[in-house]
């Protein structure tokens, strides 16, 4: 009789610890973190985008499909979901008004924004920004730029692109390696295409 009860108690406190396990599980997956964030620009393409966080943080986000009416946010704020850390596996982007939603694929810091005039302010001793920011080292007639020391001729023509603005590549590559490069201008937040010497 004693063996009988013993076997029971063991078989009740291994299905609740079961049971406690797997609501443990479904409640941190059903209650992910939801962050209200800026959309500062919507790329040409529209599946790219840079989002800023309440502290000021700014991310170069790819989305994937369903969120096809995000170029009408630029400048205006909409949520992400992070079931763990911020913009990681499993994180969405929601558009409320427009009851859209789709995963973010990927996404890359770009450094810090200055909340009161949102506009990009460097962090230069921050070693992602040191990965991907470059400097225009000359323009010439809003249509050759030269940066990182290769030269760079815009497609059509690209205005207020000034020695000195900071800049990352969205396509192509810093070292010139490139047929056309896709370059976005940090302080004027406008995007310039170019052919690649």
């Amino acid at each position: 009789m004693t063996i009988v009860f013993t076997k029971m108690i063991k078989k009740q406190s291994i299905v609740a610890w079961l049971t406690l396990i797997w609501s443990l599980f479904t409640f941190s997956y059903a209650y992910s973190s939801v962050e209200v964030v800026y959309i500062a620009k919507v790329m040409d393409n529209d599946d790219n985008a840079i989002i800023i966080r309440r502290n000021g943080e700014a991310y170069l986000i790819e989305k994937g499909v369903g969120c096809l009416s995000l170029w009408q946010y630029e400048g205006k704020e909409v949520l992400i979901t992070s079931p763990g850390l911020f913009l990681g596996i499993g994180a969405h982007l929601l558009i409320p008004d427009s009851n859209q939603k789709c995963k973010i694929w990927n996404s890359e810091f770009i450094g810090q924004w200055n909340d009161s005039t949102r506009q990009k302010s460097q962090k230069l001793d921050s070693p992602e920004v040191r990965r991907s920011n470059y400097y225009i080292e000359a323009s010439y007639n809003d249509e050759i730029f030269i940066i990182n020391g290769e030269k760079y001729e815009a497609k059509t023509y690209c205005f207020d692109m000034q020695r000195g603005d900071p800049v990352i590549f969205l396509e192509g590559s810093p070292l010139g390696v490139c047929v056309s490069a896709v370059i976005l201008n940090l302080r004027t937040q406008k995007e310039c295409r170019c052919w690649c010497e």
